[in-house]
């Protein structure tokens, strides 16, 4: 079985699929990806950090604390992902070569 992304770079390759309609494909594997990872750390966040039965306040507070701190970066992988660009690269401080 081939991965969809091998798929989009054997047509590239090969000259049968135009780079638009790869760059669409690429975008929507990685949205499609960031949403499979971020719905993956809500259900471990869920899991790993709800509170229990016989928890004390500080313990609940920390535990509310770290679920929070989980879904903000679960909502940031879902974000970024969906963002048409990831990053930006920086600019090379000094005009010399890196080589």
């Amino acid at each position: 079985m081939s991965s969809a992304y091998i798929l989009v770079y054997q047509g590239l390759v090969k000259g049968g699929m135009p780079a638009p309609v790869a760059a669409g494909l690429l975008a929507r594997l990685r949205q499609e990806d960031g949403a499979e990872l971020a719905d993956g750390l809500r259900e471990h966040a869920t899991a790993q950090y709800s509170a229990g039965p016989n928890d004390s306040r500080a313990i609940y507070r920390r535990r509310a604390a770290q679920f929070g701190a989980m879904r903000r970066a679960a909502d940031w992988v879902l974000s970024t992902t969906a963002a048409s660009r990831l990053t930006t690269m920086p600019r090379q401080r000094t005009p010399r070569s890196t080589a």
